[in-house]
């Protein structure tokens, strides 16, 4: 039994079961059953069955949280195995054409900007989920008729920006992975578990993380180098050594 401090008792535990024909509505039922316990728990955590969220996720968005601005929440990247490679989804690569990378430099720390909010999952602290309100009405469930993609949007999408269109409600905050002290950015990797990619049934990873890290570090350092730092640096593919081939040979190293 899970022992709760500040009630001084149990953690109260529910179990619902819902028809297969909720299908993807499941999210919206997430909302509500937080809308209904927001005011006793302390932490919240929504993701679909297949993401491996270990506890150590959870300490370092917690860590995390506490350093970042209000204006970002961390994040983290997943990842997929093809043919025993560890690779990024291809949806976060593919979908938009040739590679770029971006970090944020927020007083000294290096953080990577995704380009694709959506990670399957959403970690809120009870504070945070009270700022989502105030700032985005984040419990105004009519507005995920807005949407095609309900599971995405009532994972991330509402949270990190106005990505599910005009008639929805944005909470526009900023999704970063943290990069430094090493190994950081390796300890914010998710396995997502099917290793299936999104899109169409395709079942072929994107970039090699290998890749993809030395292409964040490559970033990093140019921007570091700057004579003139920007908050917010981007890097397109044609001032990265990265290669770029999606034809996997199976002998790309892991990111340890």
């Amino acid at each position: 039994v899970l022992h709760c401090r500040r009630l001084g008792g149990p953690v109260p535990f529910a179990f619902a079961r819902f028809t297969p024909k909720m299908g993807y509505h499941l999210a919206v039922m997430t909302r509500k059953l937080m809308q209904l316990t927001w005011s006793v728990f302390d932490f919240f955590i929504y993701a679909e069955n297949d993401m491996d969220i270990q506890l150590h996720h959870v300490l370092l968005y917690l860590w995390e949280t506490a350093i970042l601005p209000g204006d970002y929440l961390p994040g983290l990247q997943r990842f997929i195995y093809h043919n025993g490679v560890m690779t990024t989804p291809i949806v976060e690569y593919v979908t938009w054409g040739k590679y770029s990378v971006k970090v944020v430099n927020l007083k000294g720390r290096w953080y990577y900007l995704p380009k694709n909010p959506h990670q399957s999952h959403f970690m809120l602290t009870r504070s945070q989920v009270y700022a989502l309100q105030k700032r985005c009405g984040y419990f105004n469930l009519r507005m995920v008729r807005c949407h095609h993609l309900i599971r995405e949007y009532m994972s991330s999408l509402q949270i990190f920006g106005d990505f599910a269109g005009p008639r929805c409600t944005g909470c526009n905050l900023t999704k970063l992975i943290p990069i430094f002290p090493e190994p950081y950015f390796r300890l914010f990797l998710v396995h997502h578990l099917t290793n299936i990619s999104i899109g169409k049934g395709i079942t072929h990873g994107g970039m090699p993380m290998t890749r993809h890290y030395g292409g964040v570090m490559q970033c990093v350092a140019r921007a570091a180098a700057a004579e003139a730092p920007q908050e917010v640096t981007e890097c397109p593919h044609t001032s990265l050594r990265v290669n770029l081939s999606n034809v996997l040979s199976g002998d790309e190293p892991e990111l340890k």
